[in-house]
C-alpha cells in the first residue's frame, strides 16, 4: 500500500512475448507516480489520498509486436499532519480575523482546519479554506471578536477524519483606550 508523501516502488511483471519489453500507463495514477518504461514499475512519491485505477500497457520486441493490457489500482493513504506550534498563539480582541500560522509537518494544498471553542470536545470545519505556504506552513483566520481560547488542528482535506493534534490561540480582552476626565 501507498500513502501521501511517502516514497513508493511495486513491480509489474511479464511473461511471454520478447524482451525488451515496453511499459506505458494510461491516466488514472495518482499525482508524481508514474511508471518506469523499461521494467514495469510503478514508483515516486503520491501527493493525493485515494483509490486509483489505471491500465498498464506492456509491448515486447518481436515482430509483428505483442501487447498486453492489464486494469489495475492503487490505494493511497492519507498522512495525519503534525502541528508543532501556532504564531503568534495569543491575539488581542478584535472586529472581525486575524491571520496565524501553523507550523508543523504533512500539510498538502489540499489540508484544511478545524477549530474549536470548547478544548477540543467539539470541531467545526473552517469556514474558509487555509493559505497553503509549505509542507510544514499553513496561514488560517482566527475569529478574534470574543475573548476565549481557540484550539485549531489540521486534517488531510476538507470531510478527512485524519487529523493532527491540535494547538490553542488565546483571544485576549483589548485594553480600553486612554480617556482623561474631570472630577
Amino acid at each position: 500500500s501507498a500513502s501521501v508523501g511517502t516514497g513508493y516502488a511495486q513491480a509489474v511483471s511479464v511473461s511471454g512475448g520478447t524482451s525488451p519489453y515496453t511499459w506505458s500507463v494510461g491516466s488514472g495514477l495518482p499525482g508524481r507516480l508514474a511508471i518506469n518504461a523499461s521494467t514495469g514499475a510503478v514508483y515516486g512519491t503520491p501527493t493525493s489520498a485515494g483509490t486509483f485505477t489505471f491500465t498498464v500497457t506492456v509491448q515486447d520486441s518481436s515482430s509483428p509486436k505483442k501487447t498486453d493490457s492489464k486494469t489495475l489500482s492503487i490505494t493511497v493513504a492519507a498522512v495525519a499532519p503534525t502541528i508543532s506550534y501556532v504564531t503568534p498563539n495569543t491575539l488581542t480582541q478584535g472586529t472581525s480575523y486575524q491571520n496565524v500560522v501553523i507550523t508543523g509537518t504533512g500539510f498538502t494544498s489540499s489540508s484544511y482546519h478545524q477549530l474549536s471553542t470548547n478544548g477540543g470536545s467539539s470541531w467545526s470545519w473552517a469556514s474558509s479554506a487555509p493559505t497553503y505556504n509549505s509542507p510544514t506552513s499553513l496561514t488560517v483566520a482566527v475569529n478574534d471578536t470574543t475573548v476565549q481560547t481557540v484550539s485549531v488542528r489540521v486534517c488531510a482535506s476538507n470531510g478527512s477524519s485524519v487529523c493532527s493534534g491540535s494547538a490553542s490561540v488565546t483571544i485576549t480582552a483589548a485594553v480600553a483606550a486612554l480617556s482623561i476626565t474631570t472630577t
